[in-house]
């Protein structure tokens, strides 16, 4: 990212002169509550627009199209709820992006098993606990295959248990050259998953 400017109504303002992430690594945004980590999440995701600023993405060969494909987990798990099935929450984006053929459908059951929902796949998302939730969230984004992942606080509302599934997967997806950017509170988390931290403070 490149002079990254963005500015609300409100007069909040985001400034981040250079910032380089690396292919393949999780990279923690960490810092009080209106420091800036949604808001820089949301103008990578291109959800907030920068006032100015340019981003760059390079890599070795040219598997990736532009744009880059970008996944975003929001902190609240049920503004990102759709459908009325697990399994038909998980197919929701292929299908709006026409990917319902047999290998996305392949993909779609390997990611139900990867999140350990593939017995929930005919329940109600909204019957789901708050982890299984978030979980699914994840899940539904990453049948997308993104290059880059956002995750918007993905542990709020996880025990331990849950806490570390979550890590082993993302550690896995970081193996296979995904990169992961993550706003995070907790710091024992924090190093437990980061390989950076980014702290943000007014923006």
């Amino acid at each position: 990212l490149h002079n990254w400017n963005y500015e609300n109504e409100n007069g909040f303002k985001l400034k981040i002169n250079d910032l380089l992430i690396k292919r393949g690594e999780i990279l923690a945004l960490m810092g009080a509550n209106g420091s800036g980590k949604t808001t820089l999440l949301k103008t990578i995701a291109g959800i907030l627009k920068c006032k100015e600023g340019k981003s760059e993405f390079s890599s070795q060969n040219d598997e990736f199209s532009s744009p880059v494909p970008i996944g975003y987990v929001f902190q609240n798990a049920d503004e990102q709820i759709f459908m009325n099935t697990v399994l038909d929450e998980i197919s929701y984006g292929l299908k709006n992006y026409h990917l319902d053929d047999p290998d996305h459908q392949l993909k779609v059951k390997e990611v139900l098993k990867f999140f350990g929902l593939e017995v929930k796949e005919n329940e109600n998302p909204h019957q789901l606990s708050y982890g299984e939730k978030k979980r699914l969230n994840l899940a539904s984004i990453l049948a997308l295959e993104p290059a880059i992942l956002l995750l918007d606080e993905i542990f709020i509302g996880q025990d331990i248990f849950q806490a570390t599934y979550i890590m082993e997967k993302l550690d896995n997806l970081r193996k296979n050259g995904v990169t992961i950017i993550v706003a995070i509170h907790d710091p024992i988390l924090m190093t437990k998953i980061a390989d950076r931290v980014l702290f943000l403070e007014r923006g």
